[in-house]
């Protein structure tokens, strides 16, 4: 997390993106929002320790039904039959294209699974405020603040871990970047960018 806000806020400053629509009130809501991204990898990570990639990623792929619920508590939006349908066909290729049909899940730790479903609930409420927060403020800074928030929630958590994992190793620091680029840096800034774009976030 931490090299995902250097990179965010390196690119925002070269960018010279507008800190326009920021206020004391909001800007605390868009870092609470980032939280979720953090709290995501922490419980998807966690749920990878105990189980299987394939049934750990389709625990964290119930977001898609955990936030048409959110979607439609909050912004009262019931979800159209063709909605549903095609989540459930979502839901179904995911299964398939997992492998769990052919691998056996018997004897598998809770642990695993209540990490899987929390992940899922904290990215669809992720993906559910990040298309409600300061939607006009620029999405690249609203982005860094989101990784900002999220690397404090990280760094107050694992603060007494850090020091056994420096000085980072080559490939380690190689992977990390990889991680931070692709899994806390683009799909934060392509939600806020988007998510504002559409009438439903879902």
């Amino acid at each position: 997390m931490i090299i995902s806000s250097f990179l965010l806020w390196s690119f925002t400053l070269i960018k010279r993106s507008s800190f326009k629509g920021l206020n004391t009130k909001n800007v605390p809501q868009i870092m609470i929002t980032g939280c979720f991204i953090g709290l995501t990898s922490i419980f998807y990570y966690g749920a990878m320790q105990y189980l299987p990639a394939s049934l750990a990623i389709i625990l964290m792929f119930q977001f898609v039904w955990i936030g048409i619920i959110l979607e439609w508590i909050f912004s009262k939006i019931k979800p159209a039959p063709l909605t549903v349908l095609s989540i459930i066909l979502i839901l179904i290729g995911v299964f398939f294209t997992s492998n769990i049909l052919i691998g056996d899940i018997q004897g598998l730790p809770f642990k695993g699974f209540l990490f899987g479903i929390i992940s899922a609930f904290t990215y669809a409420g992720f993906i559910f405020f990040s298309g409600k927060v300061a939607v006009n403020v620029d999405p690249w800074t609203r982005t860094s603040l989101m990784a900002t928030g999220s690397t404090i929630l990280v760094l107050v958590l694992f603060i007494r871990d850090i020091p056994s994992v420096l000085p980072l190793e080559a490939n380690l620091l190689t992977t990390a970047v990889g991680v931070s680029l692709f899994g806390a840096v683009l799909p934060p800034l392509f939600f806020a960018v988007g998510a504002p774009l559409v009438s439903g976030v879902y």
